[in-house]
């Protein structure tokens, strides 16, 4: 959905995009013990998101 997004020239839905993952996984995590969980979680979305990101501008 964020290449998406990008492709459609709809930045503000890349934004929704973070703010909605962000609340869906926070009770994931706070129910986590270990910060390891966080962190990977973290770095994936970071990942996922800027390989879209990337796409999304290369192809535009």
């Amino acid at each position: 959905m964020v290449f998406t997004f990008i492709v459609v020239n709809h930045w503000e839905g890349v934004g929704f995009m973070i703010a909605a993952k962000s609340v869906f996984r926070f009770s994931d995590l706070a129910r986590s013990k270990t910060g390891k969980l966080t962190e990977y979680v973290l770095i994936g979305t970071l990942l996922s998101f800027g390989i879209a990101v990337l796409a999304g501008i290369l192809i535009k």
